[in-house]
């Protein structure tokens, strides 16, 4: 562990006490006075699933380190749950979440959610009091991108709230944003990973979260959104063939030294963009993709199934910054799409 004091840049370096041979070492590191001594502590989820407790020199705290009693690669977040003054520390999970105290002692939920995806891939959770019982509710995404809260009852025994869980349309790795929106009643805004932006009122239904989505534009650096307002109708066939709302580039712009930064658990290599496509029938897609000189640089047929998500990934490792072209095409219809690389 490296500490610098600023403003002198002073730079003090400890060992942890943490495997020589996990990979990766750390998964996630935080720093929060967590047995209120006046001295930040070392908050650390590491590659066995074990949550190590460090205080300000590298020594172990009291308790800990503990096992994460679940799956995940999700960033721990804090919170006094049961109002007495010191900070629990909360880890969510695929179908679950766990919450330490500063003693190392572990509760979670007796009932968990069903049908995990068993890709341990989730966002967390935050406690937040959304109902103004003077006890915190927990909300995080969970697998099958299920939107859940739960309920504190019996003093830290969660139950999921009967309102809850919802399933959104794209999976989500983000904490959901609980905001008051244009001085209206508080809302969960839920960002998804494909760009969508999911809003929930805290009490909604499936019916309240299908009228509201809002999905982000892309190819530009303001990052604006605008309000879609969904049929409601599943895929129907006919004689179109893509949904344009659903076809993207992502990221976009592909920026190589942003993408570097981000760990995709080894799914993604760096330099690699990702093709959408959205079809209302069962169809052979045939994708090229163009310079900005009109020069063909990449050409493939994908396979697309009516209402899946199919996904195409690009190596742009040989290309270079500048703006491109797909073309898609298929039975006689044509999309074209742009998208931009910054290396």
């Amino acid at each position: 562990m490296h500490k610098i004091t600023l403003p002198g840049y002073d730079l003090d370096s400890f060992p942890l006490d943490i495997e020589d041979e996990l990979y990766p070492k750390i998964s996630s590191a935080l720093l929060v006075d967590i047995d209120l001594d006046n001295s930040d502590d070392f908050i650390i989820s590491a590659g066995d699933s074990i949550l190590y407790v460090f205080d300000s020199i590298g020594n172990n705290v009291d308790g800990f380190p503990q096992e994460i009693p679940l799956c995940s690669a999700a960033l721990p977040s804090i919170s006094d749950i049961d109002n007495n003054g010191f900070p629990e520390i909360l880890i969510g999970g695929e179908n679950t979440f766990a919450i330490f105290n500063k003693n190392g002692y572990v509760f979670k939920p007796s009932i968990e959610l069903t049908n995990p995806d068993s890709i341990f891939i989730a966002s967390g959770v935050i406690a937040l009091n959304i109902d103004d019982d003077d006890e915190k509710e927990i909300l995080g995404n969970m697998s099958r991108n299920r939107f859940c809260v739960w309920d504190n009852v019996n003093f830290n025994d969660f139950e999921l709230n009967r309102n809850y869980n919802i399933s959104f349309g794209s999976r989500s790795l983000n904490y959901p944003l609980v905001t008051a929106y244009l001085d209206a009643e508080v809302d969960a805004f839920v960002p998804s990973n494909n760009g969508t932006i999911y809003r929930s009122g805290i009490t909604a239904t499936q019916e309240d979260i299908d009228a509201e989505v809002w999905q982000v534009e892309y190819a530009n650096l303001q990052r604006t959104a605008s309000l879609l307002v969904p049929s409601g109708d599943p895929p129907v066939s006919g004689n179109k063939i893509f949904n344009k709302a659903q076809t993207y580039f992502y990221p976009n712009p592909l920026s190589t030294t942003f993408n570097k930064g981000i760990n995709y658990h080894s799914q993604i290599p760096d330099e690699t963009i990702i093709l959408r496509i959205e079809t209302y029938q069962d169809v052979d897609v045939k994708i090229k993709i163009f310079d900005i000189a009109a020069n063909k640089i990449y050409e493939n047929i994908s396979s697309c199934e009516i209402g899946f998500d199919n996904k195409v990934n690009i190596d742009a490792s040989d290309l270079s910054s500048g703006v491109y072209f797909a073309v898609l095409s298929a039975k006689g219809k044509v999309l074209k799409i742009k998208f931009a690389i910054e290396k």
